[in-house]
């Protein structure tokens, strides 16, 4: 609903909707939609961001330094039966979508990577 009421009062076009089981899955396709709709060229090294040299100053630093990775994908439901109060007030299909709602879902990804 929240990104519904967002796409209901910017302009079209201003908003592009990304899923992180669908960037994980599918890394370089995501990203090529992200940066064109940035309006950034395509550059290879942007795969392998986790490579860089630079100086990474933020809280994330650690994770910056891996290369993308699928074990976030579905952890939420391990906190499903503490969140349920959440769920109720949301309705169960804001939660359950984040696994089947995207081009991939959590179920197409082994377990072992979950």
């Amino acid at each position: 609903e929240m990104m519904q009421h967002w796409h209901s009062i910017v302009p079209e076009g201003f908003i592009l909707d990304m899923h992180y089981e669908s960037l994980v899955q599918n890394q370089e396709a995501e990203t090529r939609k992200l940066l064109d709709f940035v309006g950034l060229e395509w550059e290879a090294d942007t795969l392998s961001f986790h490579s860089t040299k630079s100086t990474i100053s933020t809280a994330s630093v650690a994770q910056v330094r891996k290369p993308m990775y699928k074990s976030a994908v579905g952890r939420w439901r391990k906190y499903e039966k503490h969140i349920q109060p959440l769920l109720n007030v949301l309705g169960d299909e804001a939660f359950l979508n984040l696994d089947t709602d995207h081009d991939t879902h959590a179920a197409n990804i082994p377990k072992e990577e979950l």
